[in-house]
Parts: C-alpha cells; sequence; structure tokens
C-alpha cells in the first residue's frame, strides 16, 4: 500500500484526479489506501468497489476497526467530501 499511496499523491501533484478502482477484498485494500491519504489529495481521488466484503464480512469480524463510521469517512474522504 505504501508504493499506492505514493503513486497516488504524485498523480495528484500532477494535476490529475484518480479513480481508485477495487474488486472484491481489493477494496479492502483501496479502502485503507483512501484512509492514508492526506486530505489534499483525497479531494482528486474517487472509490469504486465492486462486490466489497468491507461492510458484509469485515464489519462482521473486525468491529473494532470497520464499522459505519469508518465507512462513511472512507465514502466522504474518498469523494472530496472529508
Amino acid at each position: 500500500m505504501p508504493e499506492l499511496t505514493r503513486r497516488i499523491t504524485y498523480l495528484v501533484g500532477c494535476g490529475n484526479a484518480v479513480l481508485l478502482s477495487a474488486h472484491s477484498h481489493g477494496s479492502v485494500l483501496a479502502a485503507t489506501t483512501v484512509l492514508q491519504l492526506p486530505p489534499q489529495v483525497c479531494r482528486r481521488v474517487a472509490l469504486l468497489t465492486h462486490a466489497s466484503p468491507l461492510r458484509r464480512l469485515y464489519a462482521r469480524l473486525f468491529p473494532a476497526y470497520v464499522d459505519d463510521e469508518v465507512l462513511h469517512e472512507i465514502g466522504s474522504e474518498s469523494s472530496g467530501g472529508g
């Protein structure tokens, strides 16, 4: 994830917007990446997940780490609302 975080930060620094698309368990890695990005970078990043187990699986197994508040934060950060 550090490489992905650096790459997104670089692309945004070059004036680009970034669409981060992830499928299944990759959406967990993408969501974690979004949470690690600086706010000025997040404003230029959109997150699109497909068949994400974040709520269905991870929220049940790891409620101390993945809950509605965290999922809302991921959504608002990656849509420019953070």
